[in-house]
């Protein structure tokens, strides 16, 4: 997956625990679990930030809370296209859902763009 004009500017970056196994999953929405530990985000849900670190469960990683993070579309998203996550942890464009944020570099199905928390 090319990283093509996107940035990040974080404002918020949070730590805790993997509650799974993240290796391959840097970039997607994360939550906060009943235990407290960082789990991958479902469909429509509000969501604590940006999974950052691609590490085992157990292990350590950052959350991107606020700000603008690198993100992995599970569809097209146009530039300023409020987004919300689908069921694997991505980002595609607000229907039904929350908005969780404001893409900023757009993108296709898996790509990776960027995209302005709220």
């Amino acid at each position: 997956m090319p990283i093509t004009k996107a940035y990040e500017m974080p404002k918020l970056k949070l730590n805790g625990t993997a509650a799974a196994d993240f290796t391959a999953s840097r970039f997607l929405a994360g939550v906060r679990d009943t235990n407290g530990d960082i789990a991958l985000a479902g469909a429509g849900v509000a969501i604590t930030g940006i999974i950052q670190d691609g590490v085992d469960v157990g292990q350590t990683l950052g959350v991107i809370a606020l700000g603008v993070s690198f993100c992995v579309f599970g569809a097209t998203v146009a530039a300023g296209e409020q987004v919300e996550v689908d069921a694997a942890g991505k980002f595609i464009p607000l229907a039904a859902g929350i908005a969780v944020g404001i893409c900023e570099v757009g993108g296709a199905a898996d790509a990776i763009g960027c995209v302005l928390l709220k």
